[in-house]
């Protein structure tokens, strides 16, 4: 999936991902990699991470801060 706006109050669920797992920091299971466009989000699956969405833009900072502004896990 691409996101091209991503905006104050929206949210990507990602709370199938966590279904069944001993809980853990959101921020330690996701990631972002910017790659000078757009910036590619990733969750750990099994230990691995996994692309979830592109995101248009630069979000590569925090991935705690990331995750309580744009993420719904639960």
């Amino acid at each position: 999936d691409v996101i091209e706006h991503l905006a104050a109050g929206d949210r990507i669920d990602i709370s199938d991902f966590f279904k069944g797992r001993a809980s853990a920091p959101v921020a330690e299971n996701i990631k972002l990699d910017f790659d000078g466009a757009s910036t590619t989000f990733s969750v750990k699956v099994q230990g691995a991470f996994v692309e979830v969405a592109t995101l248009m833009g630069n979000f590569s900072g925090d991935a705690a801060a990331f995750a309580a502004d744009y993420i719904l896990a639960g």
